[in-house]
């Protein structure tokens, strides 16, 4: 009997010192949303557009947007314009702030315009890593047989 009650206390003393010795469970990491949609007022789209994006590395996404400028002499027709861009946002997976830094091409989807033109992005970007807002002020200047055509976007849109 004494030494089933030894036994016991033995084990009893070390069951606690082994409970003691575990780490509490971290809280999980909450899920990266790598895609999204969005409105941009002005940018590679035109005058309007929407956006979808998605990443294809750690910081680096595709964009693929479709818009319309309105036809400045004819004043009746919007032109449909398409663009795909490359993007790099620093530090995409693990803060809220960003730059954005892209470039691609643009071009019109009705056969008028001179073609894809190539196009740049440069901006401030705040998205939480795992929230689905999604807020973009932008510089995305393009370039024409005319020279650089300076340009600048704003965007609301969601991440999922």
């Amino acid at each position: 009997m004494r030494s089933f009650l030894a036994g016991a206390i033995v084990l009893l003393a070390l069951s606690g010192i082994a409970h003691a010795q575990q780490q509490p469970s971290a809280k999980a990491k909450p899920k990266f949303r790598s895609n999204a949609i969005f409105v941009d007022v002005g940018g590679q789209g035109g005058l309007l557009s929407i956006n979808f994006e998605t990443f294809i590395a750690n910081d680096l996404a595709i964009k693929l947007g479709l818009g319309g400028f309105p036809e400045i002499f004819s004043g009746d027709d919007i032109i449909p314009i398409g663009n795909l861009m490359l993007n790099y946002i620093t530090s995409a997976r693990t803060a809220s702030s960003h730059l954005e830094l892209g470039f691609g091409i643009i071009t019109t989807l009705n056969g008028e315009g001179t073609g894809p033109v190539p196009s740049a992005t440069l901006g401030y970007r705040y998205q939480e890593p795992a929230e689905g807002f999604l807020f973009h002020i932008a510089f995305t200047p393009f370039w024409t047989s005319d020279g650089l055509i300076p340009w600048a976007a704003i965007g609301l849109g969601g991440r999922f």
